[in-house]
């Protein structure tokens, strides 16, 4: 078989594929692997094969509304945990070298797939492979219908400051005391040290939304009135998170599924993504391993998960024009009116019906209803 991709969503399947004796091939253009992004979330033991990777729990966090309220959690039984790119890419690496039968190409770039019959031939920039079964963990999101949709696109940086102005132990996840004109913007704060922390600019923002956000003034913006002094960027990370609830589009072929970004594993309410592509790993590794010659894909995301995700989606994208504070608003009163466990379960695509009910309970409730509304009225 082969997969497509060796980021998160490609390297986590293929770690967890080793020692089932499949013969797995691993393309990727890229040619070595960096500390070029942050893996983070609510943590729950035995997710994931990635616990040596973990490089800082925080058991307190903290959020602040628009208006600068500030709600304080500690998180009990699910720190929230971060993971440093290069420690999550040398630990799936070390699994994946201990199987022979797994060989990742780096520097080579998947070109097309072709269904044939019973295989797949995957054209690379260096020859064409043959395959039963092909994961496509490549980044970009197709979504299969039209559906209220945003992106989360954020800016972070490394900063060493000359103060020490951040708690090691609290982890800020979302800072709505920003400008919210262009849209739902907050800083996400990460801290290593009390002078050290990954600090991110981020947006909730249309998906053809136009303009120049400039993050790294917002980030200056943001440490100078925390007291942070002068200050040095060590590293950088950019990104941009598709926000949908629609599931991907069909690939055209059984032979082929999709994972990762690419397969909807970020979150649509709130572009969380590392808890999803982990499950939706763990389960295509088992359809793998049953070696069943016309596997069924599973469905990983429950239908009233998707459901609401696409409530607060159109509840979103119903504020930007003219209230985009009341996001905002709304998900730091999430974290005031829920009990921290059940929003974890929420973040963590772990939620059971009940608190899918908890947590829709905890939202605003008049404009929650009139988009369930529009929901069904599509």
């Amino acid at each position: 078989m082969a997969i497509c991709g060796a980021g998160a969503a490609g390297l986590s399947l293929a770690a967890r594929l080793a020692g089932s004796d499949l013969f797995v091939e691993v393309f990727d253009p890229r040619t070595t692997f960096g500390d070029d992004r942050t893996f983070s979330g609510f943590h729950f033991a035995g997710s994931h094969p990635f616990e040596s990777a973990i490089d800082h729990r925080y058991r307190a966090i903290s959020l602040f509304a628009p208006d600068g309220r500030e709600v304080r959690r500690t998180v009990g039984a699910h720190p929230y945990v971060r993971i440093a790119g290069e420690l999550f890419y040398a630990a799936a690496l070390r699994v994946i070298a201990s199987d022979p039968r797994i060989r990742v190409n780096l520097g080579t770039d998947v070109e097309a797939l072709v269904p044939d019959g019973d295989s797949v031939a995957v054209r690379t920039s260096h020859g064409t492979k043959r395959a039963r079964f092909v994961v496509d963990a490549r980044g970009r999101f197709e979504p299969a219908a039209a559906t209220p949709a945003l992106s989360q696109v954020f800016v972070g940086q490394v900063v060493r400051t000359q103060h020490p102005i951040f708690d090691p132990d609290r982890a800020t996840l979302m800072d709505f005391r920003l400008g919210q004109g262009r849209g739902p913007h907050f800083m996400y704060v990460l801290p290593n040290e009390a002078r050290e922390a990954l600090v991110e600019d981020t947006y909730f923002l249309p998906t053809d939304a136009g303009g120049v956000l400039d993050h790294e003034a917002a980030i200056a913006e943001w440490l100078d009135r925390a007291g942070a002094g002068p200050f040095e960027v060590l590293r950088r990370e950019q990104g941009v998170l598709p926000m949908s609830a629609a599931p991907p589009a069909d690939t055209g072929s059984p032979r082929i599924v999709r994972l990762g970004i690419a397969g909807g594993a970020a979150k649509g309410s709130t572009g969380y993504a590392f808890a999803f592509l982990q499950r939706h790993a763990e389960v295509l590794a088992n359809v793998l391993r049953a070696r069943d010659p016309a596997p069924r894909w599973p469905m990983v995301r429950s239908p009233l998960a998707s459901f609401f995700d696409s409530v607060f989606l159109r509840f979103a994208t119903d504020c930007l024009p003219d209230h985009p504070e009341r996001v905002g608003e709304a998900l730091v009163g999430l974290f005031d009116r829920a009990d921290v466990a059940v929003v974890a379960r929420f973040l963590g695509e772990r939620a059971g019906p009940s608190d899918l009910l908890r947590v829709m309970a905890a939202m605003p409730t008049v404009p929650f209803v009139r988009a369930a509304s529009g929901h069904f009225g599509r």
